[in-house]
């Protein structure tokens, strides 16, 4: 297919075959992380994987391991350190390519992250996944060819296939097209129901839209933990816009199985943060995040109006606006309100 055409793999990759010296000693402990990891135990994952690295620290399996558990619980940088090199080799796969998608995609590298999905779909072309996370890194990153190449893939999918319509309602909603979203998730409903990754979607959605009160009624039937670390972000901004702020940090400061997306949640905690007059810790949150990232452009533009720097919050404005031209999840929506006395209607 044309998506195979154009998954690349840089030239210096080790060999598929690279030799692992210590092959039978490191099976059964490799083992251990992995079933680890298939349990959502991934802090212990990483630690499991890397004892294998220390031991082992030239085994593909090991290294590829250790990446896709740090992947997991958000760090990046590292995780793709460890992943890169061992592109093209036998352990290297969709889920590992998946895994640097993701983290290429959270620290603002859109090219790579394209290039991770293309590998993904080489690897396991009917992947929904794959075929989504491709969709969706490709618009980001303007590719307009692979955009097309993924939906259409999805599309050859069987129409139950969730990937489906959950790539057409998330870029419906990158442009604002509210009256296709409705749409795009009154089918996805019709077929599958009001699961989780609907309701999170929807509760977004109402979140872009300036109401955090409908929000908070679809998040009332998603798991904090269960829902997954984006609907937990999602939780906590809900509270922290309807007065709750207290509440927003305790979600965001529980222990769980699954981490944050680390960007994600510290743009929420430095809103936070400036709701309770911390504007330092504020600015200690936002530091080292993609400053190319809309939600991180919002919230050092609400750290700028606290402190009544108004050149920086016109100049954070400008940008903003450039990033988010559908003139969705306006600015002035991340003020808190105040609904019955604070909190939950």
């Amino acid at each position: 297919s044309d998506v195979k055409k154009r998954v690349s793999t840089p030239a210096d990759a080790p060999s598929a075959r690279a030799a692992d010296p210590a092959r039978s000693r490191l099976k059964p402990r490799l083992g251990v992380a992995r079933r680890m990891l298939q349990q959502g135990n991934n802090v212990g994952a990483v630690a499991a994987f890397r004892r294998n690295v220390k031991a082992h620290p030239d085994a593909p399996a090991a290294r590829v391991g250790l990446g896709k558990a740090l992947a997991r619980v958000g760090q990046c940088e590292e995780a793709l350190e460890h992943l890169a090199p061992w592109e093209g080799t036998t352990p290297f796969g969709a889920d590992a390519a998946l895994a640097a998608a993701g983290c290429a995609s959270r620290l603002g590298l859109s090219a790579d992250a394209v290039r991770y999905d293309l590998m993904a779909v080489d690897l396991d072309p009917t992947s929904a996944r794959a075929l989504t996370n491709l969709a969706l890194d490709a618009d980001a990153a303007g590719d307009t060819v692979a955009r097309a190449e993924a939906l259409a893939g999805l599309a050859d999918l069987p129409p139950a296939t969730v990937g489906i319509w959950y790539a057409d309602a998330v870029l419906a909603l990158r442009v604002g097209d509210i009256d296709t979203f409705d749409v795009v998730t009154a089918g996805w409903e019709r077929v599958h129901g009001s699961g989780g990754a609907l309701r999170t979607l929807r509760a977004r959605a109402w979140l872009d839209l300036g109401d955090p009160v409908s929000a908070w009624h679809v998040l009332r039937d998603v798991p904090v933990f269960r829902g997954g670390s984006i609907a937990r972000i999602l939780h906590a901004e809900t509270e922290r816009r309807l007065g709750e702020v207290d509440a927003a940090a305790e979600l965001l400061s529980m222990d769980a199985d699954e981490p944050f997306d680390a960007e994600d949640a510290d743009a929420v905690r430095a809103r936070v943060a400036v709701d309770r007059g911390e504007l330092a810790s504020a600015a200690e949150w936002l530091a080292g995040l993609n400053p190319g990232a809309a939600d991180v452009v919002a919230s050092g533009w609400y750290l700028a109006r606290a402190r009544g720097d108004d050149a920086e919050r016109d100049r954070l404005a400008g940008v903003y606006a450039r990033l988010r031209p559908d003139g969705l999840r306006a600015l002035d929506t991340l003020l808190p309100i105040v609904v019955n006395g604070g909190g939950a209607p």
